[in-house]
């Protein structure tokens, strides 16, 4: 099971460096089923992992004059509010039983994990559907920051809950409202998934949060191999038909885990 847990993760570096997010969204699932690290453990080691590799991506996208430093510090103050907000005032205020009238019981984990599925379902959605722009091209710039800023702030909280990066949110904005062509919209979210994912994680090891260095070293080696192995493919390998495909996975990923946990 290890050795598969570490294909895995090889996998999750891959995608990263081909698309610039969504394999993130493996990682939580690999942590869990793989290697059984329990769901609120998961999330933290999952922020780790992810904000790590995506540093080695960005300094190869930067090398390439393709991160666009100034929307990137424009989505991540407000998102560093949300992922605050999600890690230290929801889920420590969430009790280890959320649900128990007799019949069933509904644990916290549990209540991460169907979250988690869910948000899984919305990504496949928005992997495999076709991208059409629902920005007005005459919008005021100062509106486009406001909308920049509102995302921020929701994706922020999300990732900071389920303990992913939100790539697959992140690009579209990046896209629709910071009108960035895509190529430096997946380079500027990488530099957004590392910097949120790695406070984040700063901040549950002020928590207290006990990490297994060697495990999550290893982990890390590894989705960096596979991320420089995707930055290299991304030159050769259209982004689109990769992400529809990985969209339908993400779906049936994220169904059989909410089946999983709620029956």
């Amino acid at each position: 099971m290890e050795w598969a847990g570490l294909g895995a993760m090889g996998i999750v570096g891959l995608i990263l460096g081909l698309i610039g997010g969504g394999g993130a969204i493996l990682t939580m699932p690999i942590l869990v089923y793989l290697f059984f690290v329990p769901p609120a453990l998961a999330t933290s080691y999952s922020l780790f992992v992810v904000g790590l590799v995506s540093i080695l991506g960005v300094w190869r996208y930067h090398l390439q004059g393709l991160v666009d430093y100034r929307t990137a510090i424009l989505f991540v103050l407000p998102s560093f509010v949300g992922t605050y907000a999600a890690r230290h005032l929801l889920l420590p205020i969430i009790p280890d039983i959320v649900w128990d009238n007799h019949l069933f019981v509904v644990h916290k984990d549990q209540l991460i994990m169907v979250g988690f599925a869910c948000v899984m379902l919305a990504a496949s959605t928005s992997m495999i559907r076709p991208r059409t722009s629902i920005s007005d091209p005459h919008e005021s710039g100062e509106l486009q920051i406001k909308k920049l800023l509102i995302l921020g702030l929701l994706i922020g909280f999300l990732a900071g809950f389920v303990g992913a990066g939100g790539g697959f949110l992140i690009i579209p904005a990046l896209v629709f409202w910071g009108r960035l062509p895509m190529a430096r919209a997946v380079a500027t979210s990488l530099l957004i998934i590392a910097t949120n994912s790695l406070v984040a994680f700063a901040g549950d090891l002020l928590s207290d949060v006990m990490v297994d260095w060697i495990f999550l070293a290893r982990l890390t080696a590894v989705a960096a191999v596979g991320l420089m192995a995707g930055v290299r493919m991304s030159r050769i390998v259209s982004p689109g038909t990769l992400k529809v495909a990985f969209g339908w996975l993400v779906l049936v990923m994220g169904a059989w885990i909410l089946t999983k946990q709620v029956l």
